[in-house]
């Protein structure tokens, strides 16, 4: 149209903004659409792109697959269109395209797109690049969720040595949290649990070291240790991280579906520590991850006792197709596929083990919480 150009550092600020003062709920939306009518109007193709990269991240992360999927179709068109191509824009055009669909469930269009996306990074991106790491962790999704485990962990450990080797300050980096946290679930579902609980609780250590237990990703990593904590039958500390996370979701998202999900699991895991005749202690302000006496682990009567009753606990949980990536700096795998926007049911019949509710959690509430952001 004219030679006015769409403010995309300004609307980036500004949608920085909305996030930081945890109003994304109810004003991310009308901000990002306004955005993205301004840059339409203005013909500017960049500001388009841009909007639109941070519009897939949000209904990811509020299960609008429908919405999302005309949204992929756009971006790359747009991106064609700029001849970006070959470049290494383009690699990361790919990487949230395919992200999205994968969210939809369309994991063949999206496997396709994702090896596209590795095709084009191999030829433009450095190998420290953390978008290459952000591919990784988003193939782990992938495969995952398809049921091909050792292929995911792999993924995730590609990712997270790209993050490490490229961290400024790798005892404080949320990327390099997160992927700990996403390990520690692949590792928890191949029945790998003490490795998985020393990865979930290294993710909350960096939280703890960068002051950053305010954020909204601190609340999936607590998620994170929550399940690892219940499947093993760490009750105890599995209901005090499952309260913890419910605090933080409560600041940053208020009382949404994530909130509500939550809260099922917490009441179902509370419920387990009380038929176990397990006591938890009230919440003193101490890092319980780094209670090393509150394991069990020389005492396997007890240990057997509690994962017993972690794992024969009812629980009904309705699969959902969701996704956690960031538009190119984060993600993290989680298995399994089904009707979006289910949510979990506690019932009085046994229709979840702990390990099939690590894997659902994921998908529920800690992936999509990290894909806000």
């Amino acid at each position: 149209m004219g030679n006015e150009a769409f403010d995309v550092n300004g609307f980036i600020k500004g949608l920085d903004a909305i996030f930081s003062a945890h109003d994304a709920a109810t004003k991310a939306e009308p901000y990002l659409l306004d955005s993205l009518d301004e840059a339409r109007r203005l013909g500017d193709d960049a500001g388009q792109l841009t909007v639109i990269n941070e519009l897939l991240g949000f209904y990811r992360s509020q299960g609008r697959h429908d919405d999302n999927l005309p949204l992929v179709k756009e971006s790359l068109d747009l991106a064609k269109r700029m001849g970006l191509e070959g470049s290494d824009a383009w690699a990361t055009t790919l990487i949230n395209a395919a992200t999205a669909t994968r969210a939809a469930g369309e994991y063949d269009e999206a496997e396709k797109l994702y090896r596209e996306a590795l095709e084009s990074s191999e030829k433009t991106l450095a190998p420290t690049d953390r978008r290459l790491a952000a591919l990784h962790n988003n193939l782990s999704i992938l495969y995952s969720e398809t049921d091909r485990l050792e292929p995911a962990e792999a993924e995730l450990r590609k990712a997270l040595s790209i993050l490490e080797s490229s961290s400024v300050n790798v005892t404080e980096d949320v990327d390099v949290a997160s992927t700990h946290t996403n390990l520690a679930l692949i590792l928890m579902n191949e029945g790998r649990d003490d490795e998985a609980l020393k990865h979930a609780a290294e993710a909350l250590r960096i939280y703890k070291r960068g002051h950053l237990e305010n954020s909204a990703h601190f609340a999936s990593a607590l998620a994170g240790y929550a399940q690892a904590c219940f499947h093993a039958g760490d009750l105890a500390n599995a209901v005090r991280a499952y309260r913890k996370s419910l605090a933080v979701i409560e600041e940053c998202y208020g009382h949404n579906d994530y909130y509500d999900i939550t809260k099922e699991n917490l009441d179902g895991a509370e419920k387990a520590a009380a038929k176990a005749g397990v006591a938890v202690p009230d919440d003193d302000g101490s890092d319980f991850w780094d209670d090393e006496g509150s394991r069990f682990a020389d005492d396997s009567a007890t240990a057997t006792k509690l994962a017993g009753a972690a794992q024969s606990f009812d629980w009904h949980v309705d699969q959902e197709r969701q996704a956690m990536t960031s538009s190119a700096a984060q993600a993290g795998p989680a298995p399994a596929a089904a009707k979006p926007d289910a949510k979990p049911v506690a019932t009085t019949r046994p229709a979840i083990t702990g390990l099939k509710l690590a894997k659902e959690y994921w998908n529920h509430c800690g992936k999509p919480m990290i894909a806000a952001r």
